[in-house]
């Protein structure tokens, strides 16, 4: 890491101080030792003249001898190339630092920007997220769709038989857990490929409110149109979620019970909030999907009679049609699915 490369930055800064120092010490040796004779006769050299009584000694006193100034011109170059190295080790330390922290910082963005796209993509469908993460910004959106199949799935004996806040199940949090599980299971079923055209919208209390549609065209095998894909998974993932509740029902001893209603048509979609934002469906569709839900029985799913038409074709079985009363629709004709038949 960082240490390591201070460390052997240093070393190799070192050895070449000793190797400039021994070239050094080599060439004054040479100069003042071994070859000190070749530089004596450079000085007579530069002294001699057949016609000047000077002598040798004489003017040897009163010049710089080349040993002399050789010695110090080395030490100055020696002393200038230490200076020079030190500060090329420095600059050169300094940028690594700096070209280190840059690509720290751009991991960290990096590690920043995929953390915020699956933290978005948890709290968003996937291609709302996308449009986000290009925009950059959280803002109004919506979209406007004409068939979507839209179903709530509650567990009204949740609340009403098993929660309860008492020192047994450490005032509520053990029953929250369970419900928790429950959720998650759910969830887990939509990981499932033939799933994919389901979004989850959101939990309310105990209620499960899922739609299908929402997101770029899946076929379903043997539907003949968009909305036919929607309704036969929705139904589909209406008998999973009832086995799903069976087998928690198995291991947790509880006798826990879905009831869900089921309809589809044209419904708003959008993403309201800044700071928090939070995707959502209305319309006319989603209030008779959530009528169908409180109306109809436990252990059981109510379809809208449009709906049910839709369906017959692919082999779903229904019970008689009855009537249900729907806040601004007056009687609604409803039917509960009984099972499909294989094709």
């Amino acid at each position: 890491g960082k240490a390591v490369v201070s460390t052997q930055s240093t070393g190799d800064h070192i050895i070449k101080d000793v190797l400039m120092v021994l070239a050094m010490v080599t060439y004054i040796v040479t100069m003042h030792v071994t070859h000190s004779d070749i530089f004596d006769a450079h000085d007579e050299f530069l002294v001699y003249s057949p016609n000047d009584n000077r002598t040798l000694e004489t003017e040897r006193k009163k010049m710089l001898l080349l040993k002399q100034y050789g010695t110090v011109y080395l030490l100055m170059l020696g002393l200038a190339l230490i200076s020079l190295g030190f500060e090329v080790e420095r600059t050169a330390r300094v940028d690594f630092q700096q070209r280190r922290q840059a690509a720290e910082k751009k991991d960290q963005m990096e590690d920043f920007k995929t953390n915020n796209g699956i933290l978005l993509r948890n709290l968003l469908p996937g291609h709302v997220a996308e449009h986000f993460m290009g925009c950059g910004k959280i803002g109004l959106y919506h979209e406007d769709h004409s068939n979507v199949g839209v179903m709530f799935a509650s567990i009204p004996n949740f609340f009403a038989e098993f929660y309860a806040e008492n020192d047994v199940n450490n005032n509520g949090i053990e029953c929250m857990r369970v419900l928790n599980e429950i959720i998650a299971d759910f969830d887990e079923l939509l990981e499932k490929p033939k799933f994919n055209c389901i979004e989850k919208i959101k939990t309310i209390g105990a209620t499960y409110m899922v739609a299908a549609g929402l997101t770029p065209k899946v076929v379903y095998d043997g539907c003949e149109t968009d909305v036919d894909t929607y309704l036969c998974t929705l139904c589909e993932f209406a008998f999973a979620m009832q086995d799903c509740i069976k087998r928690i029902n198995k291991h947790s001893f509880n006798n826990f019970q879905l009831r869900m209603g089921i309809n589809h048509g044209s419904l708003v979609a959008g993403v309201i909030g800044a700071t928090k934002p939070q995707y959502d469906i209305w319309g006319n569709t989603v209030n008779v999907a959530s009528r169908m839900e409180s109306t109809g029985k436990i252990g059981k799913v109510q379809i809208t009679e449009d709906s049910c038409h839709k369906l017959d074709r692919y082999g779903f079985r229904f019970e008689e049609p009855h009537f249900v009363q729907v806040k601004g629709k007056g009687n609604m004709r409803a039917r509960f699915l009984i099972d499909r038949v294989a094709s």
